[in-house]
Order: C-alpha cells, then sequence, then structure tokens
C-alpha cells in the first residue's frame, strides 16, 4: 500500500496471539509464525520439543491462545502434548500441523480433542483454522460460564427459599436474601422496601452491601412522604431500571437524611423488581449498580424469581401473624369463659356461704356456721385448682418452672372440683424431656381431658405417664360411652390435633374405643424429641 503524499501510512490492526509451537525446528516455527502474521494475527510464540519442556512451561504458568503441534517426533508428539495440556486444565485449541497423515491419523486426533489438522505444505488456511479453534473455546469457555452462573443461581434460590422458611422473623430473613443474591449479580448492594396497604408509606425490611445508617435514613426519608421510583414499580407492578439514581436522590430534599450515603456511593443504577401476590404488589427488590452496569437478561430472570419467593415469604409471614393473633383472641375469649364458668362462680359461691356463716354466728348458731365454713374452705380450693390449671394454659413457659407432673396435677384437681370427676392420676417422677417435648404433652392430655367432660358422659379417668429408655408415653383412658374411632363422633377435631402434636415430635397417636366401652387415648414420644 502507498501512503498518500504528506500523510503517514496506517498499518492494519492485528490480534495478538500467544501460540506454543510443538516441534523440533526453530525454522519451522517461525515459518508457522509468518504465516499467521499474514492472516492478520500478531503472534508471539514458544517453541517446545520434549514432555520434560513442556512440564516445566506448565509449571511456570504458561498459558497459550492456540497451541500448533507436529504429528510425531522422536520423543513426543501432538497426543502426548495434547494429554500435558488437558492434565494441567489448559483447554486452548491444538491443531495438528504435519505432512500426511492419512483419515485415520486424522480421526485419531480429532477423537482425542485435537481441534483440526492442517497439512504442512498447505498452510494457507492455518489461520483460519486458529481463528475457529479459538472461537470454539471462547463458545464452550461462555456456556461454561453460563452453567455454572446458572448452577450457583439455582443454589442461591435453594439457600434463600430454606433461609426464609425456617422461622425466623421476616426482617432477618430478607437480609439474609440481600446477602444471598449479591453474589450472583454485577449489583453492589440490595435491598428489600414493603408497602404499607393501609398508609401508602414504604418500610425498608432488609439490606445487605449499603453503608450502617443507610436504612435508618431511608426509613426517615419514606415516613417524610419521598416519591420514590419504587412507588411507580408498586403501581406497574413490573420492573424498572433508574439509571442516574445517585443524582435524582441528591436533588430530591427530601432524601436528605441519606444524602451523606449517596455523596460517597459506589452505584448510580438501581433496578427495582415488585414484589407480587395475587395480581397486587407489596414491596420491591431493589439492586444497586455502579455507572454503566446493568442486569442482563439471565441476571433480570434470576432476580424475578428471587422477587416471587420474597413475595410468598412476605405474604406467609403476614397470614401467620393474623393466624397468630386470631388465635390469640380465641384464646383470650376462651379463658374468658372459663374464668366466669368456674374461678367467677366459685368467687361467687364463696361470697355467698360467708355471707350465710356470718348471719349464723349473729343467730347464735355456730354448728350451723362452721358447716358452711367448710363449704367456704371446699369452693376455695376448688378455685384455686381451677387457676393454677388456667394460668398453665395462659402461660406454658410454667412448665419449665414446675414441670409436666405438676402441670398434669393441676389440670386433674380443676377437673376433680369443677365436674366432680374421678380422677387417678399415675405420674411418677418429672421425667427429664426437652420444653417442646413438655408442653406438646401436656396439649394432649388437656385435649384429651376437655374431650371426655364434653362428651364422654364418665365417672372415672386415669391419667398416666410412664418413662423408659427408649421415649415417654401418656395414656388417658375414661369409662364413658366411648365412639368408634373410624366413623365420624364428636371430638374428631380434637383427635386430629393431638396426633398432629404427636407427629411434629416424631411421635404416634394410639386410640382404642368402642360405642359403650369407654375410650383408651395414648401418646407415644421418642426419646430425642
Amino acid at each position: 500500500m502507498t501512503a498518500e503524499p504528506g500523510r503517514a501510512a496506517t498499518a492494519p490492526s492485528r490480534t495478538s496471539l500467544r501460540v506454543l509451537i510443538v516441534g523440533d525446528s526453530e525454522e519451522d516455527a517461525r515459518r508457522l509464525a509468518r504465516e499467521l502474521a499474514r492472516g492478520g494475527y500478531a503472534p508471539a510464540h514458544e517453541r517446545v520439543d520434549s514432555p520434560e519442556a513442556l512440564r516445566r512451561m506448565l509449571a511456570a504458568g504458561g498459558a497459550w491462545d492456540a497451541v500448533l503441534a507436529a504429528w510425531r517426533l522422536p520423543r513426543f508428539g501432538a497426543l502426548e502434548a495434547l494429554g500435558l495440556l488437558r492434565a494441567a486444565g489448559s483447554d486452548a485449541p491444538l491443531i495438528v500441523v504435519a505432512g500426511e497423515i492419512g483419515a485415520a491419523g486424522a480421526a485419531e486426533a480429532l477423537r482425542a480433542g485435537a481441534h483440526n489438522y492442517v497439512p504442512r505444505d498447505d498452510l494457507a488456511c492455518l489461520s483460519a483454522a486458529v481463528g475457529r479453534g479459538i472461537a470454539e473455546v471462547g463458545a464452550r469457555r461462555a456456556r461454561d460460564r453460563a452453567r455454572r452462573r446458572l448452577e450457583e443461581r439455582m443454589a442461591s434460590l435453594a439457600g434463600i427459599s430454606a433461609s426464609l422458611c425456617v422461622g425466623q422473623p421476616v426482617e432477618m430473613g430478607l437480609d439474609d436474601l440481600a446477602a444471598r443474591v449479591l453474589p450472583n449479580t454485577a449489583a453492589v448492594a440490595c435491598s428489600v422496601v414493603l408497602i404499607d396497604s393501609e398508609t401508602g408509606l414504604l418500610r425498608a425490611v432488609g439490606a445487605h452491601g449499603l453503608p450502617d445508617g443507610y436504612v435508618a435514613g431511608l426509613r426517615a426519608a419514606y415516613q417524610s412522604g419521598v416519591r420514590s421510583r419504587a412507588l411507580e414499580v408498586y403501581r406497574t407492578r413490573r420492573p424498572l431500571l433508574a439509571r442516574d439514581a445517585r443524582r435524582a436522590g441528591l436533588d430530591n430534599p427530601l432524601f436528605a437524611p441519606i444524602h451523606r450515603f449517596l455523596r460517597a456511593a459506589a452505584w448510580d443504577t438501581i433496578y427495582f423488581v415488585p414484589l407480587v401476590v395475587d395480581g397486587q404488589a407489596i414491596g420491591a427488590l431493589n439492586l444497586y449498580y455502579p455507572a454503566g452496569q446493568e442486569p442482563d437478561e439471565e441476571e433480570i430472570v434470576f432476580l424475578g424469581a428471587v422477587a416471587d419467593q420474597a413475595a410468598v415469604a412476605v405474604e406467609h409471614a403476614r397470614l401467620v401473624a393474623e393466624a397468630q393473633g386470631r388465635a390469640a383472641l380465641e384464646e383470650r375469649q376462651r379463658l374468658a369463659r372459663e374464668l366466669h364458668d368456674s374461678v367467677s362462680q366459685a368467687l361467687y359461691s364463696i361470697a355467698l356461704e360467708a355471707r350465710t356463716a356470718r348471719a349464723l354466728f349473729a343467730r347464735g348458731e355456730p354448728g350451723r356456721a362452721d358447716g358452711r365454713l367448710g363449704q367456704v374452705l371446699a369452693l376455695a380450693e376448688a378455685g384455686l385448682a381451677e387457676m393454677r390449671a388456667l394460668i398453665f394454659e395462659l402461660r406454658p413457659e410454667s412448665l419449665a418452672a414446675e414441670g409436666l407432673v405438676a402441670a398434669l396435677e393441676h389440670q386433674a384437681a380443676a377437673l376433680r372440683a369443677r365436674h366432680e370427676l374421678a380422677i387417678d392420676a399415675t405420674l411418677g417422677a418429672e421425667p427429664d424431656l426437652p420444653l417442646e417435648t413438655k408442653e406438646a404433652l401436656y396439649r394432649i392430655a388437656q385435649e384429651a381431658l376437655h374431650n371426655i367432660v364434653k362428651h364422654a358422659r364418665a365417672s372415672r379417668v386415669a391419667l398416666t405417664l410412664a418413662c423408659d429408655a427408649r421415649g415417654v408415653t401418656l395414656e388417658v383412658a375414661d369409662d364413658g360411652r366411648g365412639f368408634d374411632p373410624r366413623g365420624a363422633f364428636a371430638g374428631h377435631l380434637g383427635l386430629t390435633s393431638m396426633r398432629e402434636r404427636a407427629a411434629r415430635l416424631g411421635g404416634a397417636l394410639r386410640v382404642e374405643s368402642a360405642p359403650g366401652n369407654g375410650a383408651r387415648i395414648s401418646a407415644r414420644i421418642p426419646r430425642g424429641a
């Protein structure tokens, strides 16, 4: 090419190429390098002619874009070089450059992992063969990276799912979610915000990668009524990419509580992903990216899956809180009925008997008054038993202080006093059991005794607690009218509850009954539950 007068010629750009040549002739190596240069490369070559030399290069960290290898040398060859390279973790394309090796030789080379074969006397196609080999390796590496990213993201999703289902407060679960998301994205920080369905205000509930104080400042900004871009996400229920978000925050005075963080922030773009449940947006997953970085299509799909899991976890936590609230209200109402039906009536009777005794004393009839005072004492003892039983129901943590045996004794005493049932309690010494097991056994006994009072029309009840090396057995038996355990019967819901309590601890509930023959319920819980 001839340069125009006064203008320097521009050399065509060349692609740098690190190439290893397996051969015993330096002149042949230079000839291959010249051919690569004619093909548009800027080659830098190294040559080896023995396995020892290749091992030394690999041990020294040698890495090449392509390998050109003679088919056979006196002590070495293409297949041996290929084996050493692959064993060292190199996936550089190897191209056999040799004289005529025949179809069988070419097939053997390709089966072993060589990328191509170029005849030594026809090097015009060498550069094209090298280019194809490098492109194929690049594509395979990209596929491998994508596969690894997918595996890592699947593992991350599994970890997120597990962390959101372990019963911890939803805020802790969302902090963990934010921490697990970041390694699988190009983002530098992550936060989760929820929207209050009544006030419409935003609330930050989970974050990772943001400086200390940022989330508190963000909450203050939300409470001041700042109009975040996240609100558009809630309205449209679609993801939103907000570029130049840092500058937008600094320009908004309502974001003043986080201005000092924004000035030093390493991010400039926010990707908002809505948390949607039943078509309703309840919050957003926010990813913070450095300037010039944005999520690619694979990352967008991954973040959508994470947002779905977070939305389910938040909604589950809300439903659990609602259920717990209803359960607490129902329990308070039940205890109020119990207090009215038992303790308050006992106190009323005590007051009535005491007034009667006082009137009898005033009339000079101490004998009759003494009988009334005895009734007052009996009523007071019955009321005390009722109160103790109700305290255990209201505060099951009392089991830790007083024990399972004491709790069962209080329950039996209350039923004796309230319903005049003959209860034979054989409970033995306090068992060495976890508090969770004790509470489950207490609740099972409570439900069984409740069913007896409500449905069995029994006159005698046997309550037994026995422990051995393999576990503990609670048994409640009565002489009531019995029932058919296989059919529909009054109290079947309570029986289902007892079975579930036993099953949660790896135990089992056994029911023996028949119409007219009483009933026997046994709960067996294994040791270590």
